[in-house]
């Protein structure tokens, strides 16, 4: 039962934003602190999460922690969009709030979004797109349940980062390039059902579109320009979170024999305790194998390929791809494989 209460450490980056807007001064740099620092220090000295006993949870704790947190991810993206128009910060502290706002989005809102995804639940579809339109990327939906999961780690999927791939040069291979292909997807889905390609509700990327548009709309005319293009940046980041979440998930990996379905060495994965604050992402190999299973229920994999540290730790050795290629392709069993063949 302590395992299932764990994971109220998401809770802590939309909270820490809370405090950042509230109290002002550096109070506002809690956020960065929390993800560049804690969080790392945590999955670099800390030891790797022992493997759980599904039997010993208690499924109804976790989800009304996770619905909860994503109701807090909406109150503090509302927060700081009313809140930064005003005098209360100067014009360097509004940067700060809102980059803090977007990480947090990316960090806790598009991970529980991703969830909702998966859910069969119609609720929890319609949460799922409440929270992506957070980071005007609402159809990324699309790409994950229709690209991504039935293509990934082939060269068809763009969002599984080709071994060498930079993380900004997978930047341009997901956003744009995947962006293409889920539109030509849309385009040609629409034209089977209703005859057109740009039909508004058969084309499900321009309704969700259309959707995105009216709150831009509602923000500008309730709050203004200001709050509108703090909306709009802090989305930013949270797309920035996102590709380079889905950039260390498969950096590399391709699948093996050139299987039809993923296997659990489609993905990398990683034990760390702060997994608790990221609703057991870490966990990624058994999710692509069983997409339909809560974030609770996921479990390590001995055929999974391991990250050496968690996705905080990760993510900041992917801004540098000499650092990264020299840390991570050490760990990759596709080269040690190579490696061992041309020996």
């Amino acid at each position: 039962m302590v395992r299932d209460w764990a994971y109220c450490l998401a809770l802590l980056h939309p909270m820490s934003v809370g405090l950042g807007l509230w109290n002002g001064g550096n109070w506002i740099y809690t956020t960065i602190i929390l993800g560049t620092v804690v969080y790392p220090a945590i999955e670099i000295l800390g030891k790797p999460v022992a493997p759980t006993n599904k039997n010993a949870y208690f499924p109804a704790i976790p989800e009304r922690i996770a619905r909860l947190t994503a109701l807090i991810v909406i109150t503090v993206v509302a927060s700081t969009i009313i809140t930064i128009p005003y005098e209360k910060f100067t014009s360097f502290e509004k940067i700060v709030p809102i980059y803090n706002c977007g990480l947090t989005t990316g960090i806790v809102g598009i991970v529980l979004a991703h969830e909702m995804f998966h859910r069969g639940a119609s609720i929890s579809k319609h949460l799922g797109t409440a929270l992506m339109l957070l980071s005007s990327y609402p159809h990324f939906k699309l790409q994950h349940l229709y690209s991504h999961h039935p293509n990934v780690a082939t060269e068809k999927d763009h969002s599984s980062a080709q071994h060498g791939q930079s993380l900004y040069k997978f930047y341009i291979r997901s956003i744009f390039f995947g962006g293409i292909s889920m539109w030509k997807r849309e385009c040609a889905r629409s034209a089977i059902f209703s005859g057109h390609q740009y039909h508004p509700i058969h084309n499900r990327a321009i309704s969700l579109w259309i959707i995105q548009s009216l709150l831009y709309i509602a923000i500008l005319l309730l709050l203004g320009p200001i709050a509108l293009a703090a909306f709009i940046a802090q989305g930013v980041i949270a797309v920035l979170v996102l590709e380079t979440v889905n950039y260390m998930q498969h950096y590399g990996l391709n699948r093996s024999g050139g299987s039809r379905k993923p296997s659990y060495s489609s993905s990398w994965d990683n034990y760390s305790l702060t997994n608790y604050a990221l609703f057991n992402l870490g966990h990624h190999s058994d999710h692509h194998v069983h997409p339909a299973k809560p974030f609770y229920a996921l479990s390590q994999q001995s055929d999974a390929p391991v990250m050496p540290y968690g996705y905080f730790t990760m993510a900041i050795i992917a801004l540098f791809p000499p650092l990264w290629r020299w840390i991570l392709d050490k760990h990759s069993p596709h080269l040690t494989t190579e490696k061992t063949r041309l020996r």
